[in-house]
């Protein structure tokens, strides 16, 4: 459903929360995420956008949040409604458009629905709008997708990229014990290996018995 470069994205934009102790991950957090993306930075470097600019409005913005939640285990990250809303409408646009994938394209576009969030005003304020996002990609039709319609997609995406990472996590945990046990074991062969051989020596040199 995603493309590898969005998949990764999100990956990595999840990991990164968990590991700053965030609780929710907003539209912020993914447009900055987005930024990532060569074909979202080069569509709206196109447009005319302070691409550091932006960065530093969002970065300032979700520090000022961060800075506001009080500290809390490390627990999962949960996604905001306007996060998840947002990629089921690029999930929704891209199935009804009868392609495959959905790219952080789709999901830059979809973005813009979110009208009231802060993102889209840093965009504004840049200039950028959904019209002129669409014309510069060749786009000519984005219906949005009613609010309730698939209010699960983002959240069962994240869901799917969490289990993924930890799939991976876990693996590569088994991996490494399983190197710490061959280690000892060849450790303890090699030891077993020396001391046949000294045993062999000692037995050589006993005198014959009548």
């Amino acid at each position: 459903m995603l493309d590898q470069s969005l998949a990764r994205i999100l990956n990595d934009l999840f990991q990164k929360a968990r590991s700053d102790g965030t609780e929710f991950v907003g539209v912020e957090h993914l447009l900055r995420a987005l930024l990532d993306d060569s074909k979202c930075r080069g569509v709206l470097v196109a447009l005319g956008a302070n691409i550091e600019k932006i960065e530093e409005a969002l970065d300032d913005y979700i520090a000022s949040q961060c800075a506001k939640a009080a500290t809390r285990p490390n627990n999962d990250v949960q996604p905001t409604w306007g996060f998840q809303r947002t990629l089921q409408r690029a999930v929704s646009y891209v199935q009804a458009s009868g392609r495959r994938e959905v790219a952080g394209i789709n999901t830059l576009v979809s973005l813009f629905s979110e009208r009231d969030s802060i993102a889209v005003k840093i965009l504004a304020e840049e200039g950028i709008d959904r019209d002129g996002l669409l014309r510069q990609l060749g786009e000519t039709v984005w219906d949005d997708v009613p609010a309730n319609a698939c209010v699960n997609v983002g959240l069962v995406e994240h869901r799917a990229s969490t289990a993924a990472f930890t799939m991976r996590t876990s693996q590569s945990e088994i991996e490494k014990r399983l190197d710490a046990v061959e280690s000892k074991l060849d450790t303890a062969i090699g030891e077993i290996r020396d001391l046949s051989a000294k045993l062999i020596q000692l037995v050589e040199r006993l005198p014959p018995t009548d």
